[in-house]
């Protein structure tokens, strides 16, 4: 069979996102003909784009629906971004209705999904933004129908280097006068994106620790592993970390110029367990949960 030509993806998450995808579809057995599917947190809609144009290919038998949800008031997302998603996934994927397909919605707000309608609900790097996390597990398992996937990658609060200012540990700290002082510590070292913010927005160092305090403090919410696999209990949802060393093979693979793969080997749970043990605290790592429960008594 001859493989399809997909276009590059431009971050490797999103091929990894593809991948466990693609290898746990056929989980969803050969009653789904329609696969329904959000991109929760899409952003200006990269991910979603690429998907549309991968997800098809890679599975000639199916049929996709694609949608894409984004949170209001999370004060993450630039100005203008839901018009931008909405203007470049009318580009990208002109058949696809994006005005019906893309939804705003607030934190606290329902989902407007109905009851069991959704068979994939996927995000990338915004499960560390959620400001209530048993509301959006306790809505994923709403939306999912019985069977559904939800993959998800993000990091957890065990890793070293915070991503968002780029300084160490600095997620470990409640207080904020503490964070406060210790971005304008770490600034001084040379640390951060304080120098970058300086060049373009003539910002002073007293005023950026105050307001990346406050980001920290109020627009990120990390979760230790034990307290997300509580939550994912209490939601009703199988979880586990199995594709977590398959994000860092696609990155090697991607800088060694290998061929991309779409479709991964089943998790060796042993030693996916070792490696995700160290990989939790290097970066990102990928949440699978699956609304399925065969006990029956």
């Amino acid at each position: 069979m001859t493989r399809p030509t997909l276009p590059p993806p431009v971050k490797v998450t999103e091929l990894h996102l593809l991948a466990v995808i693609n290898t746990r579809l056929k989980r969803l057995g050969p009653a789904v003909k329609t696969v329904q599917l959000c991109d929760m947190g899409c952003g200006e809609g990269g991910l979603l784009a690429y998907l549309a144009s991968c997800l098809p290919a890679l599975n000639p038998g199916l049929e996709f629906e694609f949608h894409g949800m984004e949170v209001a008031d999370s004060g993450v997302q630039a100005a203008g971004f839901f018009a931008r998603a909405l203007e470049k996934l009318s580009a990208a994927h002109p058949e696809v209705d994006w005005e019906n397909r893309l939804h705003l919605v607030t934190s606290r707000d329902p989902w407007p999904f109905a009851d069991g309608s959704l068979h994939v609900l996927l995000s990338n790097q915004v499960l560390e933004h959620v400001a209530d996390h048993r509301h959006f597990l306790a809505e994923t398992y709403r939306v999912l129908a019985d069977g559904g996937l939800s993959p998800h990658v993000f990091p957890l609060k065990h890793y070293f280097w915070e991503t968002h200012l780029h300084m160490p540990l600095v997620h470990w700290i409640r207080q904020h006068h503490l964070i406060r002082r210790y971005i304008e510590l770490c600034s001084r070292l040379g640390m951060g994106t304080f120098r970058a913010h300086r060049r373009a927005y003539s910002m002073t160092l007293d005023h950026y620790a105050e307001e990346h305090a406050d980001y920290m403090s109020f627009l990120t919410n990390y979760l230790s592993k034990r307290e997300l696999l509580d939550l994912c209990k209490a939601a009703r949802l199988r979880a586990d970390f199995s594709y977590t060393p398959h994000v860092y093979w696609a990155r090697l693979r991607m800088i060694w110029r290998g061929r991309p793969l779409y479709f991964y080997r089943e998790p060796r749970p042993i030693w996916d367990g070792i490696l995700f043990f160290f990989l939790k605290r290097v970066s990102s790592i990928t949440l699978f949960l699956e609304k399925r429960n065969i006990y029956a008594r």
